[in-house]
């Protein structure tokens, strides 16, 4: 499921599209979040998508390797997210940006998140049925 799920977001965000949509980049930091309030519309919503896409990844993640740790999972949502703006940077497809890219680990660290309370959580139930 995760390599299903990896395979989706890279047809969303590179197979499907036409070359020359929105192409170029910016590699300024946090400039959405200063757009937003300034009252430019539609960039909180591309953000919280963004952070969204890769919750399942990390889900996904976290649940196929169970010894993973919260790095690990961050160096996974870098490399996928930074391999797509790449690719959309060189394959003129997209706008390559450093927000996406921070949105997108943030979304996949958020989903690692999930697994580890979950694990918690089960751990806790486990040791109050012994008692």
């Amino acid at each position: 499921m995760l390599v299903a799920c990896i395979y989706y977001i890279f047809d969303t965000t590179i197979i499907s599209r036409k070359v020359g949509e929105g192409v170029g980049y910016n590699l300024h930091p946090f400039w959405s979040y200063k757009a937003i309030h300034e009252g430019r519309e539609g960039l909180m919503q591309q953000d919280v998508l963004n952070v969204l896409m890769f919750v399942p990844v990390g889900l996904l993640f976290g649940l196929s390797f169970r010894s993973a740790k919260w790095w690990h999972a961050l160096l996974v949502g870098l490399a996928l997210s930074f391999s797509i703006e790449l690719l959309q940077y060189l394959l003129h497809l997209g706008f390559a940006e450093f927000d996406d890219v921070f949105h997108n680990v943030l979304g996949c660290l958020v989903g690692f998140g999930v697994v580890i309370v979950g694990k918690l959580c089960v751990k806790r139930v486990r040791q109050l049925r012994q008692k």
